[in-house]
Formats: structure tokens, C-alpha cells, sequence
């Protein structure tokens, strides 16, 4: 199954993370890329290169997964499966900490 989201910083459209068979890829939108204006989603994840693979979720994302009994909640009201990372940062990714948000697309 592949799955995507879009990724915002300052609530620019910066680029498409996808998930397909438990490997992930980042990629930055091409507008987003060519403006010197716009900063890095992070650090880790930084505009010198378009595309990004891992087999495993990028730890800046992994950073902004809830936590705790608010990670239990959601996991229970949205049935997610708690080893489910991409569905848990898709469904409550439109709220995170810091200047990032992310859009499920369906």
C-alpha cells in the first residue's frame, strides 16, 4: 500500500512524504526547493538534495508522534494500530509543535 501526505512549514507547501511497503521518501516540492527564502523542513531533512529515503521514518517525524496516554487516546478513538507511525503522523499531524503540519491525502 502507498501512502502520502503533504508537508507544510509555515503553512507552505514544502513537500510529499510517502510510505510504500515500510519505506519512506521525502520529497521537496520543486518551488519549494528553488526558494532561498524557505527553510529546511529540518535540520536532518535539509534543502541540499530533493529526495529523501529511509526505511524507517524519518526521525523528525518520529519526533512529532504523540505521546503517552495522548498517543493511547488517539490510537483508540481513530483505531489506529500503535505500530501504524505514518497513520498516527498523518491523522494528528495537522497540529504539531513548531512550524510543520501535515495533510493526509486521500
Amino acid at each position: 500500500m502507498n501512502r502520502q501526505a503533504k508537508i507544510f512549514v509555515n503553512d507552505i507547501f514544502a513537500g510529499i512524504l510517502s510510505e510504500e511497503n515500510n519505506k519512506y521518501t521525502l520529497i521537496y516540492n520543486d518551488e519549494y526547493l528553488r526558494n532561498d527564502k524557505y527553510p529546511s523542513i529540518s535540520l536532518t531533512l535539509s534543502k541540499n538534495q530533493s529526495k529523501y529515503q529511509s526505511n524507517e521514518l524519518f526521525s523528525f517525524f518520529r519526533g512529532l508522534l504523540q505521546e503517552g496516554w495522548l498517543k493511547e487516546l488517539s490510537e483508540r478513538v481513530l483505531k489506529i494500530d500503535s505500530a501504524d507511525e505514518f497513520a498516527l503522523l498523518t491523522k494528528n499531524g495537522h497540529d504539531c509543535v513548531g512550524n510543520v503540519s501535515i495533510e493526509e491525502i486521500s
